[in-house]
């Protein structure tokens, strides 16, 4: 069956398009000065424009200071968006409700493919969605221009954490690299890790792109506002200003009780580091570990959880279980592959070590997954197994597909020697205020991204890590990333920052381990 040109493909896309609701359009027009400096002849763009809410914002804003249309410099405003319907829509109710035509003034591209015309100011709000999350038509269209614009600088790091990339920085990069006059100013609505996040943001906070720098100016994080609904990223505003290197603290105000509260921004060290927010500088606490306590998100099932975690095991005799879940009333299974899973109840005040989940990792304590000659040597783990086949090849992703093509489809991810360790210092990474780490032995589970964990190798280790990690500055530095309640509250990125790595000369003395990606054929 034949296929339709990208180029027409593309403009039915609505990638991660959210409207901004015309109040917060208004609110940066005047919060930002934006109409008094194009009443006196900055020329306007929009990158991203979707229905055009923020260009009408500059319009309702005249209206309201009593000007008429014709005192405004419409001709001053321009546009771009990619969707062909929300063009249609940004032009016909420019002409229904103004009488305008502004067709002349707004293309229907994509912005990474628009030629370059500069303009004095760019006020816009990109789409927000992880490089991970596009389509995969137009994910392989834009790679280039992720290498070209600098977000990445080798196509395996795509797989990795800079697959978490939000298109949101690439996109203001190119807007600033490409159609912002040198001294220029461009705000933008955006997701704030970009500027709070780690990895998958280092790219955009070098604030240089090819030779031509642009800094943050000041930060506006709308905080406990419901700007855009149904969004739980935590969001704001920022302007930057082209052909400036940036110059730190710069002014972060923050909405909490019905007002804006002014702090200052700036990095945790390195200029590519994410900003933590405070009036105070912080200290970082130096926790001296193996190489081989690197920080671990949980065991990642990539969609299948119903095959590998179950809520009730028994003992059948010394080799087997019966185990059940939601899906599975019953299966024997042999119990060296049922592993206890951390849930909330092992966090709670009154701490039990008591399971309520269990999870099935058909692994070596290699960190190797099970070979299917092995898998066969266990009749019941291998109809289980084979019952739930087409699933488990269905899996979407491109690490686990990697294991799926090489024949490991019964395969997880976050598995390695490491999550077999003796112990574990583990804590909730996600969506959380508090930080509480919780020793547990290495056969306890961390659940994907909800926990991450430090392997330890002896219990002395374990609780010097948990005695380090639970002193009064680890939390205030966590509450200063402004990560609080997010996904990204304390993620082992976020806390690798306070480890110090030492081979030799450690306080602790640890047996080398293989990483799985060294004994993975």
């Amino acid at each position: 069956m034949d296929t339709m040109p990208l180029e027409n493909t593309e403009k039915e896309l609505e990638i991660g398009s959210v409207q901004t609701p015309i109040k917060w359009a208004i609110f940066l027009v005047e919060r930002f000065n934006v109409f008094e400096r194009w009443m006196n002849g900055a020329t306007v763009f929009d990158p991203t424009a979707g229905e055009g809410n923020l260009l009408e914002a500059l319009i309702q804003y005249g209206i309201k200071q009593g000007y008429k249309l014709s005192d405004m410099p419409i001709t001053n405003l321009y546009g771009n968006e990619l969707n062909r319907t929300l063009y249609r829509r940004l032009v016909n109710k420019f002409y229904q409700k103004y009488g305008i035509d502004v067709s002349p003034q707004v293309t229907n591209e994509d912005i990474l493919d628009l030629p370059p015309y500069t303009y004095d100011i760019i006020i816009g709000n990109p789409p927000w969605v992880t490089f991970a999350d596009l389509p995969e038509n137009y994910k392989e269209k834009i790679k280039k221009y992720i290498f070209t614009y600098q977000m990445a600088k080798k196509p395996n790091e795509l797989l990795l954490g800079k697959s978490r990339m939000n298109i949101a920085a690439l996109i203001i990069r190119v807007s600033i690299r490409n159609h912002l006059k040198i001294g220029g100013e461009a705000i933008f609505f955006m997701p704030l890790s970009l500027l709070l996040g780690e990895e998958s943001s280092t790219s955009f906070r070098s604030y240089n792109i090819g030779g031509v720098s642009y800094a943050p100016i000041s930060v506006y994080d709308f905080g406990e506002l419901k700007v855009f609904e149904g969004i739980a990223t935590r969001y704001g505003i920022c302007n930057f200003k082209k052909g400036v290197s940036p110059q730190f603290p710069i002014p972060y105000f923050t909405y909490k009780e019905n007002k804006w509260a002014k702090e200052f921004a700036r990095p945790i060290g390195k200029l590519s580091d994410p900003l933590y927010v405070g009036n105070k500088d912080i200290r970082l606490p130096r926790i001296v570990v193996s190489p081989a306590s690197k920080p671990r998100q949980g065991v990642n099932t990539c969609g299948a959880n119903e095959v590998f975690i179950f809520e009730e095991v028994k003992q059948v005799d010394d080799l087997y279980v019966r185990a059940t879940n939601k899906k599975c009333k019953e299966v024997l299974l042999p119990s060296q592959y049922l592993f206890p899973l951390l849930t909330k109840e092992q966090f709670s005040v009154s701490t039990t070590l008591e399971p309520k989940r269990w999870i099935l990792l058909p692994y070596h304590r290699t960190g190797m997954p099970l070979s299917w000659h092995e898998i066969c040597e266990y009749p019941t783990l291998r109809t289980y197994l084979e019952s739930h086949c087409a699933l488990l090849q269905a899996r979407k992703g491109l690490l686990i597909r990697s294991f799926i093509q090489k024949g490991y489809w019964w395969a997880l991810l976050g598995i390695g020697p490491y999550s077999f360790a003796p112990y574990k210092v583990v804590w909730e990474a996600f969506g959380k205020a508090t930080f509480r780490p919780l020793i547990v032995e290495g056969i306890w589970q961390a659940n994907q991204a909800l926990h991450a964990y430090i392997p330890a190798y002896t219990l002395s280790e374990a609780q010097y890590i948990a005695d380090e990690l639970s002193k009064e500055e680890v939390v205030s530095y966590l509450l200063a990333t402004r990560m609080a309640g997010t996904k990204s509250w304390a993620q082992p990125a976020r806390v690798e920052r306070l480890l110090h790595y030492e081979e030799k000369g450690s306080l602790f003395q640890i047996e080398p381990i293989l990483d799985s990606s060294e004994i993975m054929p």
